[in-house]
Order: structure tokens, then sequence, then C-alpha cells
């Protein structure tokens, strides 16, 4: 169906218009409804039967404010609603007090010129399956065929839990993959030889084989300034298609390497690294101190990740999204806070060479980089002895 090409918050009246104009049936992807679940257990129940259901099949739309005559679309009805940014609220907190794991869903309204709502649910096929309805202990599992909903049986319980289990091995491999060739310095264009930070965003949907996204807009100018390396210190970029994407990077010194490229892959995954934010200044603790400026470091990737997840969002790529940052080079390092200077120590030093993060998710793109950051920092933090980062007062506002 053409709307799932479509940003949400571009789909029109005329979009919809055009779903009854040609008859856009009912079907694994798509359900119309005239009415939004009432408040009912019962209606809430249904509801979240239907919600799972599209996550653990395909994705898909459900559009509340189109009547239907037998799975076909016959008219653009609307919805006598008051407050639309209410009953949002109210959807988006059934959903996720009445399902597990948590299912992704982005909710939109438009204003019909009759004064009415139509309101359309987006949901991306749910890796992190299957989602099994909780409301009143009612445990249940649904998906979807051409035909609609459907509870799962046993066997194919068994499928979509293999299914899942398997998507977070791919992650893992997918990560550790990238983190070797980047040490093996087999990157797609050479990287300065320093300390490297390796950030990868990492959509669930990334391993679907049917999954590609346009790398093209990206040429654009709007889209060239979203995609600039971490710290794009000395100005200026260069930028390619290549056979993984699209290729952003800083320009070439004068030993032949860059200080750090963003590479956006056909699946709409991102890698960005970074070459410059963290130089040695010694030999080791038995020289001078090797450290890294937590301030320094955070405030770049809190500019840096709205950025990026502004392109996947024009990508149309679908949360949630595993936010992943990794550290190369940086045994023997310490972790400073301008804040509160301490004396060095090698108990506090870092104790290996590429650390590791565990992965962060994120349900939207539109969010508070510092915030989602936060307990990613901490663990940096923790790596270099500290109880967290420094960088956050006590209200957890970033202060760096």
């Amino acid at each position: 169906m053409f709307l799932d090409y479509k940003p949400l918050e571009s789909i029109t009246e005329d979009d919809l218009q055009a779903l009854i104009i040609n008859a856009v049936a009912e079907a694994k992807t798509v359900e119309y409804k005239a009415e939004l679940p009432g408040t009912a257990q019962s209606a809430k129940k249904e509801f979240l039967a239907d919600i799972s259901s599209f996550s653990n099949a395909s994705g898909g739309h459900i559009i509340y404010g189109v009547a239907a005559d037998h799975g076909i679309p016959t008219q653009l009805s609307g919805l006598d609603i008051a407050n639309p940014d209410g009953e949002v609220l109210r959807l988006e907190s059934m959903i996720r007090d009445g399902i597990r794991p948590r299912v992704p869903v982005s909710i939109h309204t438009i204003s019909l010129q009759t004064q009415k709502t139509v309101l359309i649910v987006r949901l991306p096929r749910g890796f992190a399956t299957p989602h099994q309805v909780t409301l009143e202990q009612d445990y249940r599992f649904y998906s979807r065929s051409s035909n609609g909903k459907y509870r799962l049986d046993v066997d194919e319980l068994r499928i979509a839990f293999a299914l899942g289990a398997d998507l977070g091995e791919r992650i893992r491999l997918f990560r550790a993959d990238r983190l070797t060739q980047i040490v093996a310095d087999e990157t797609p264009v050479r990287v300065a030889n320093t300390p490297k930070i390796v950030l990868h965003l990492i959509p669930l949907t990334a391993f679907d084989p049917q999954n590609r996204v346009d790398v093209g807009i990206l040429t654009q100018a709007i889209q060239l300034s979203r995609v600039l390396p971490i710290s794009n210190i000395v100005g200026g970029i260069s930028y390619r298609r290549n056979f993984d994407g699209f290729l952003c990077y800083a320009p070439v010194g004068t030993d032949a390497r860059s200080s750090g490229y963003v590479q956006v892959f056909q699946n709409g995954i991102i890698e960005a690294v970074d070459a410059y934010l963290i130089w040695p200044r010694g030999q080791g603790l038995s020289a001078q101190w090797n450290s890294i400026t937590a301030e320094e470091y955070e405030r770049y990737l809190i500019q840096a990740l709205p950025r990026y997840l502004s392109v996947q969002k024009e990508l149309n790529v679908s949360a949630p999204i595993l936010l992943m940052l990794s550290f190369i080079g940086v045994k023997d390092y310490l972790i400073g806070f301008r804040r509160r200077p301490r004396t060095a120590s090698v108990e506090n030093a870092i104790d290996r060479d590429v650390l590791v993060i565990p992965a962060q998710q994120i349900d939207g793109f539109d969010v508070d980089a510092a915030s989602v950051l936060r307990p990613v920092f901490d663990q940096v933090a923790n790596a270099g002895g500290w109880e967290r980062s420094l960088s956050y007062d006590e209200t957890g506002k970033w202060i760096g």
C-alpha cells in the first residue's frame, strides 16, 4: 500500500480519499474502523489484540474514521472527537500498559474539511516478538493473515520466539563485525590512527530482507547537513554513494586519513566513527596520562544524535532503534570531568582496548538526546571508576 512509503506526518485527506477511490481493500497490512475503541474492558482487549496482531505479522496501518463494507472503504466518515491529542494519549497508554514486550507505534491525526478527524495508527513489523496482550492477565498472542487477526497456536509461537532470538544474535554479530573491521582499518574511508568513538543506530527492521531505504535523498543539502560526522571540526565534507549505501566523511588530512565518517546503510543502519575527540597524550600509565574529557565527547554526541535520527525518519525507517556506543583503542585511558578533577591512578584507568556499551532502545525519533544518552554516559563513566556521569545535575539535566 502506498501509505507505507510516506512519512506518517505527510499523509493527507487526499491520500485517504485515494484509498476509497481505488477501493483499497482491507488486507494483512491495513484495516479500517469507523469508530475508536471504547472504554469497556472488552473493547480495550479487542484494540490490543488488533495492535499486537499487526506487530506480530508484517506491521501496517489501522485507520479510524473510515467506513467500510466487507473490507472495502466506502466513506471518509471521520470521528467526532473534541480532543484528538487526548485520544492519542489514551491509545498510547493502553498499548504501553496492555502489551509486552513494548510495541513501537506511531499515531497521526488528520483534520478533515468536514471538521471531523481521522486517526491513523502505524505499526512497524515487530522484531522483539512475539508481543502478548497482558490486559487483565489475558496473556494471548495474535497475528494476522489476509483475513484478519487470529490467535497463534503452539507451533507458531515456537517459530515466533525463535525468530525473535535470531534477531538479537544478528544485531550482535553485525556490531561485532563492524568493530572488527574498524580495528583492522578496513573502513569505507581511511581514518586517523587515534582512539575512536563508534556510534551505531540500528533499526529493528534493518534485517528484514525486504527492507531497503532510498539513500539518494541524502545528496540534498538539507540532508547533508544532518549526516555530518560526529565532530566535523575542520569544516567541509566529502560524500559519495558506495556499495553499502551513502558515505559522508570529513576532509582527508595531510596523512591521507579522515577524522571521521558517517555510513548510512541501505537497510537504514547508521554508523558514525569519530577519530578526532580522543587524542593520545602519552605512552600509557608510565608516562603522561591519556584521558577522555567526558563533557566534550558527550556534547558532540548529544548534538549528533537528533541529526542522525532525523535522517532515519526522513528515510522512512521504523522505530524502535537500538543505540550502541563503543570506544576503540582506549585501554589505560582515564575518564575525566572538568567539574571534579581527581588524582590519576591505575585503578581508575579503562581496563580494555575496546569498550562496548550495552544497547539503549529508542522508541521514537523526536527524543531528548541528553536523556536518551544518560544511561550510556553513566556506563562509560563507570569504566573510568566514576559512579555516574557528572555532567548531569540532580534533576537529570545535562549541564556539561
